[in-house]
Formats: C-alpha cells, sequence, structure tokens
C-alpha cells in the first residue's frame, strides 16, 4: 500500500478536488489552483489519515458509548477531544508526513488549517473550529500540531452541523507555506448573483486595530473612491487582479463566493473560498400568481410548504450547487410568494453567457453541458407520473374507514409521502422552464432585434399540445354547446344545485353526455386551488355557473393563460408555424438544429409544470375526504366548532390531536384561540420541537 498517496494529497492534484477526500475548503482551494489562480504552496492531509488516526485511539468508543441513547454532551465531547489530540499520529500516518513536511519547511513557517467534510451551505457563516496552527516551524511541531486539528472537529457546534460520530463527517487538514502579509481580506459580492454590481473587500493589515472596508467597481476592479472605510487599500493595480480572481474564482466553483486573499511580497494570493455567507432576499408574490391566484388556508399551506423547499433544495444539489441555508418560499396571511434571488443564484450554472450568434455558435459545447439533463428529465418525470398515478391508485382504492382515527391520519401521511416523492422534480423542471425561456428570448433578440423578439416568441409558444390543452378545448366546446335558450336557462338557475340534480333540458342531452365524461376524467379539479375548496366531482353544480362565465372558466384551469397572437385573424397553430418559419431564416446554419433543439424543449417545459400542477390535484379529492373526516372527529370531540374549521389549523396543532392520549384536550387555534393563517413556522415556545413534515404538494 502506497500510504503516501492514499493519505496525503498535493494541492494541485485531481484528487484534492474531491470535498469527501479532502473537505470543503480544500476542495475549493484545489479547484482554484487547478484553475491557475496562485495559492500557497501545500498539501492536504486526507479524511482518510483522519479516520486513520481516529482507528488508534482506543478510548474513543468506550467514550462514545457511555452516552449512545441521546449521543455525546459536552462532557463527552471534552474527553473525546482530549483522546484524539493527546493521541500521537499512527507511525505510517508520520512516516509519511515527515518528508513531505521537511520540504515545505524549507520556504519558511507552515499553517494548518481545518478542512472538514460536512457541506458548506451558503447563506450561513461556516462555524469556527479555533483549529488553525499558524507559525508552525519544525516537523515535530506539525507532527504534535496534526492530532488537534483533528481533534477541533468534536467541539460543541450548532444543531445544524453534522456530528462528528456520523459516517460521513471527518476532517482534512490543510498544510501550506504561512504567508507573510502586508495586507489581506475577504472579497465578497454585493449583490450576490447581479453581474457588474462592486465587491465589497474586508480588510485586515498588519498591526491594524480594527478592520476596514473598501469597494471595487467590477468587472474592471477600479476602486470607488469615497466608498471606503478605514485605513487601508488595496492599490488599484492590485484591485484589478483580485477583480479577475474572484470572476474565476465564481465561474469555476458556479456560485457567488466569499474569497479569502493576501498580498504577500507584492503579489496576489488566493487562501480560500466558500459560498457566500449572505444570501439577498427580493419575495415576489408575481411568480406564484397562476398557480396560487388566491390566499390558502393555512392547512393547506402547510402541508404544501416543505414539498416546495424540498424540491428546490433538491434542485441544488442536482446542479452541482452549495446547500442553501435560507427559505424559498413564504406565506403571510395565506398569499405565498418566492424568493426570487434565490431563485436568479440558481439560474447561474446553466445560463451560459454569450453576447451574438457567432459567440454561441462557438459556445454550444458549454451550452450543451450545461442543459444536458434537460433533455432525459422529461421521459424520467413522466416514467415517475405513471408510478405517481399507480401508487394513487392502489391507495384509494380500498374504501376510507372513517370511524378510526388512526386509519385517517394513515391515509394523509400516505398520500403526503406519495405527493412529495412525485414533486421532488419540481424545483428543475421550474429552472429549466425559466432558463431555456431566457435563452430562446435571448436567441430571438440576437436573431431578430428586441424590437420583435418578443412578439415572435409569444408566436413561437402558441397553441401548446397535449392533456391540458385538450381539456381547454374540451371546456370551449362545452360552452358552446351550452348556448341554446333552454340549456341557459338551466345554467343560470338559482340553485344550481337542484338544477344539477334535476339534470339538463331533453335539448340538452349532448351537454349532459359529454359533462359526465368531462367530471369523470377531471373531477379532482375545483374552482380554487385550496383544500378548502369542494372538487367538481364533490360538488358537481359549481360547473353550472362557470359554463356561462368565460372568464371565470379561464381562471380555474391549471395551465398558463395564452398569450394572444400578434395577429388576431389567424389560428394560433398557423401563427406558430409561421414564426418559426421566420426564426429559421434568420439563424446560420450553423445554429438550426441547435435552435430547433432549444424550441422544442422550451416548448415541453411550457407544459411540464402544467401539467404536473394537474396531475398533483388528484390528491385533493382524497385529501379533503380525510380531513374532513378528522374534522368531525374533531368536532364531535368539542375541539372544534365545525368540521370544516380543521383546515384553518397548522398541520403541528392536527398532528398533535391526533397523537394526543387525551383528544379532547384544547389545541392551539381553536376555543376562540385565533390561528395564524400562512404561518411558515409555530410559535416560537414550540418552534424547537416540531419535526419537519413530509409534504403533497396539491
Amino acid at each position: 500500500m502506497n500510504l503516501g498517496l492514499e493519505l496525503l494529497v498535493d494541492l494541485t492534484a485531481h484528487d484534492a478536488t474531491d470535498p469527501a477526500v479532502c473537505g470543503g475548503a480544500a476542495s475549493s482551494l484545489a479547484r482554484l489552483a487547478r484553475s491557475g489562480l496562485r495559492v500557497p504552496p501545500g498539501f492536504v492531509v486526507t479524511a482518510a489519515a483522519y479516520r486513520r488516526h481516529l482507528a488508534d485511539c482506543a478510548d474513543l468508543p468506550r467514550i462514545l458509548a457511555t452516552t449512545a441513547d441521546s449521543g455525546p454532551d459536552a462532557a463527552a465531547l471534552a474527553l473525546a477531544r482530549c483522546e484524539i489530540a493527546d493521541r500521537p499520529l499512527p507511525a505510517d500516518l508520520a512516516a509519511a508526513l515527515r518528508p513531505r513536511l521537511a520540504a515545505l519547511l524549507r520556504e519558511g513557517p507552515l499553517i494548518l488549517r481545518p478542512s472538514p467534510t460536512w457541506p458548506r451551505p451558503a447563506g450561513r457563516p461556516e462555524p469556527e473550529l479555533s483549529a488553525s496552527r499558524s507559525e508552525v516551524g519544525s516537523v515535530e511541531a506539525a507532527l504534535a500540531a496534526m492530532p488537534q486539528v483533528f481533534a477541533a472537529l468534536w467541539q460543541p457546534l450548532d444543531a445544524s452541523q453534522p456530528a462528528p460520530w456520523d459516517i460521513d463527517v471527518s476532517m482534512a487538514v490543510i498544510v501550506q507555506l504561512r504567508l507573510r502579509p502586508g495586507l489581506r481580506g475577504v472579497a465578497s459580492p454585493l449583490a450576490p448573483g447581479e453581474s457588474g454590481k462592486p465587491l465589497a473587500l474586508r480588510l485586515h493589515g498588519v498591526g491594524m486595530d480594527r478592520k476596514a472596508t473598501q469597494f471595487i467597481a467590477m468587472p474592471g476592479g477600479e476602486p470607488l473612491a469615497g466608498e471606503a472605510r478605514g485605513w487601508s487599500r488595496l492599490p488599484a493595480a492590485q484591485a484589478g487582479l483580485l477583480a479577475a480572481a474572484y470572476l474565476q474564482a465564481e465561474s469555476r466553483l458556479g456560485f457567488p463566493q466569499d474569497l479569502s486573499w493576501a498580498v504577500a511580497g507584492g503579489e496576489l494570493f488566493i487562501l480560500g473560498s466558500r459560498p457566500v455567507s449572505r444570501l439577498p432576499e427580493r419575495w415576489l408574490r408575481s411568480p406564484m400568481t397562476e398557480r396560487f391566484p388566491q390566499p390558502l388556508s393555512s392547512l393547506t399551506w402547510d402541508l404544501l410548504a416543505d414539498g416546495y423547499e424540498r424540491a428546490f433544495d433538491q434542485a441544488t444539489e442536482a446542479l452541482g450547487l452549495p446547500p442553501m441555508a435560507l427559505r424559498w418560499f413564504s406565506c403571510t396571511d395565506g398569499w405565498v410568494r418566492v424568493n426570487q434571488a434565490a431563485v436568479d443564484l440558481c439560474l447561474i450554472p446553466i445560463d451560459p453567457p454569450w453576447t451574438d450568434l457567432a459567440e454561441l455558435e462557438q459556445a454550444l459545447p458549454d451550452w450543451a453541458e450545461r442543459f444536458g439533463w434537460t433533455h432525459s428529465l422529461p421521459t424520467t418525470w413522466l416514467a415517475d407520473l405513471d408510478r405517481y398515478l399507480l401508487r394513487l391508485g392502489r391507495l384509494t382504492t380500498p374504501v376510507l374507514d372513517t370511524s378510526s382515527v388512526p386509519a385517517l391520519w394513515q391515509q394523509v401521511t400516505a398520500l403526503r409521502t406519495l405527493g412529495l416523492d412525485f414533486f421532488r422534480h419540481h424545483g428543475r423542471v421550474d429552472l429549466a422552464a425559466m432558463a431555456l425561456r431566457r435563452q430562446l428570448l435571448r436567441l430571438l433578440t440576437a436573431a431578430a432585434g428586441p424590437e420583435l423578439a418578443t412578439g415572435l416568441l409569444q408566436d413561437l409558444l402558441l397553441a401548446p399540445e397535449g392533456r391540458l390543452a385538450g381539456l381547454v378545448v374540451e371546456l370551449q366546446a362545452l360552452r358552446q354547446l351550452a348556448q341554446e335558450p333552454d340549456t341557459c336557462a338551466w345554467l343560470g338557475a338559482t340553485d344550481a344545485r337542484a338544477a344539477w340534480l334535476a339534470g339538463p333540458p331533453a335539448a340538452a342531452e349532448e351537454l349532459s353526455r359529454r359533462l359526465a365524461t368531462l367530471l369523470a376524467e377531471h373531477g379532482h379539479l375545483g374552482a380554487r386551488y385550496d383544500l378548502t375548496e369542494p372538487t367538481w366531482e364533490e360538488e358537481p353544480w359549481r360547473l353550472l355557473g362557470l359554463l356561462k362565465d368565460a372568464e371565470a372558466l379561464q381562471a380555474l384551469l391549471p395551465i398558463h393563460s395564452q398569450p394572444a397572437p400578434s395577429s388576431s385573424d389567424q389560428d394560433p397553430r398557423v401563427r406558430r408555424g409561421q414564426a418559426e418559419a421566420r426564426l429559421m431564416a434568420l439563424v446560420p446554419a450553423g445554429l438550426r438544429v441547435f435552435t430547433l433543439d432549444l424550441l422544442r424543449l422550451t416548448r415541453v417545459y411550457q407544459e411540464l409544470p402544467e401539467l404536473e400542477r394537474y396531475q398533483v390535484r388528484r390528491l385533493a379529492p382524497h385529501l379533503r375526504r380525510a380531513l374532513l373526516a378528522l374534522g368531525a372527529h374533531m368536532r364531535h370531540s368539542g375541539s372544534l366548532a365545525d368540521a370544516t374549521d380543521v383546515f384553518q389549523l397548522s398541520l403541528q396543532a392536527l398532528e398533535a390531536w391526533v397523537q394526543a392520549d387525551c383528544p379532547t384536550a384544547q389545541m392551539a387555534g381553536t376555543h376562540g384561540v385565533p390561528v395564524q393563517r400562512g404561518s411558515m413556522a409555530p410559535p416560537a415556545s414550540t418552534a424547537a420541537a416540531r419535526p419537519a413534515p413530509a409534504a403533497a404538494p396539491l
């Protein structure tokens, strides 16, 4: 076994870029070193070396076993740190380290820095491990300091950090030459994700007793006059080099960064990089208006929220982005909003920069690399849709036992789990739809000019085909059948329920037949996207008034409203074909295959979110039925005044009632205590104890 290669990795080696091998800090630094940025020379003592050292800590299993049920407390962690720090390095590891340390020490003293393998989320400062060892001047001092850096992983940390005894958590150590900087600091974007915004430099100088701040313009790095605070300044020439280094780091690592740097001997060095610790927030209502045009009840949003959050967390992981310590969605007074700033950050790695058609043609390999996954995702999604529908059928075929609270809660839980599983691709589908539409609009702008691009885009995306387009056609046909005087009177009856039960006039036999077909196929829809609203299959007479009101009918459809074609005297399909022919005549021959593929993908991803919204609503009738039955049990026990009040409870309150030993106990939000509608979290007194629920996106 070659221990030197297994336990020690040079910072410029490919293996050093793997965070599982060398930790997050070392892997980021290695990627920057391999991209050409200058870093202090050094190597990494890998996570395998840490695990090798822990295997020699004979007392560690005994220490951990004393608190096996709850995990080590502070006292046990202190004992673990002592055991790890005081234990000499294994002989084979020390032997592998000696020549590497001696060679590096010939150039000057060393610094040892921790590089744990846990995730490095954006939007949250990295935990301070207090583990760095500076001014290490000898081989023996470095060998003695190494176990102390290993032991720092066992400090009591924030609950959000993985436990050090978890199998996937290890500590690597960066060993580098110690610089003697005249000036050092961290460069961070003022507005992460917005190109052209200044960088903020937090500066430290030799002998400084406090930090200074300087701002430099991007992309050139020119110092902004009058914007600095404190005495130290980075000279203009080095500020330009830092700006270029930052752009390279952001591009290489695929996300806005906090870039650590230092100037030594008049040269700029990069000391490390991590995802920005401060993320912007920009809460917008408009992107959610088509999905949630009206306020949601408390319970509906509680069931939805976790599914939406997890879907975008999974999307960032699939796109190779760091995890983000933020909320993607909020709901206040029932109105759902999205953090558009976070969404825009996700679009950075899938939005290849190009300015004209010639540059786009040169960038096609990069485009294919960034968007290759968009070709396979629809197939994966449709396969998941088939499985979802089959599982839903099996889950809802038995007659629901409404007399048993445990059976009802089991049904709710199973439906939520099914919805969460089906919804896991939602984030990537939404991001792909936005990115592809942006790319198509940029292509149209470059080919036809900004004046014509928007109209051409609308025409190209007219007349979608598929299941939802068929629903629109069917509803339009029903409206045509409903124009007869006798039928109009039936539709406009004052008592719609009585009219429905009485049936349509004899002359409306065709309308009656097609209404029955509509309800059989689409009865899971309703007039509003909320569990408080009955579905069509539950109260079919609600359709009568809608067939009279074209605007109300269009508003309830689970699809985007289509923009009007630029010329209203032609069939939308004709307009779409003509727009496509114009586009193909405008793009050069080398881009025509790409253009057709981009157009096809944009159309596919225009329909996928709408089809998803249609299909997940199949959960609504079954969830509503089970929840109303639970509400009836709560009303019978005196916890609710009416069964429908269950929808104004939080998920936490409902779950507490189900699990309570005494179901008649008073609950938050009932007996006159107002329920907070749209709350993203429970009251502060219970927030820490609330488990993260699974969710069924409705």
